[in-house]
């Protein structure tokens, strides 16, 4: 899921043999040729689907067990790692839908 700076979105960049770069938010640089995760545009979209709900899935399971929590008990530095991951995981779902939707309506 882009933040207000996210400029980067799987559809701009030009895919290679299949492959594009996934989002920003994603990668340890904001640079696409330096870009080090890639999504497979030619999976089969039952995979993209799939594995974008199991991300998902893995946000909501987080969230439930945080919900458990007193958020007041916890180091701010736990509470930005907890933030990064579910970035990291709700912008690889984001990506993953998205391939997934370009590819059916391709067809």
């Amino acid at each position: 899921m882009a933040d207000a700076n996210h400029t980067s979105h799987p559809s701009t960049h030009p895919t290679t043999h299949g492959f594009i770069p996934l989002e920003t938010a994603s990668q340890h640089s904001h640079f696409p040729r330096d870009a080090t995760l890639y999504l497979n545009t030619r999976a089969p979209a039952n995979a993209l689907y799939d594995a974008a709900e199991d991300r998902l899935s893995a946000v909501a399971d987080l969230l439930a067990v945080l919900q458990m929590i007193d958020l007041d008990d916890l180091p701010v530095r736990n509470v930005f790692q907890i933030s990064r991951a579910l970035l990291l995981l709700i912008s690889d779902a984001q990506s993953l839908y998205q391939a997934d939707h370009e590819q059916k309506r391709a067809r």
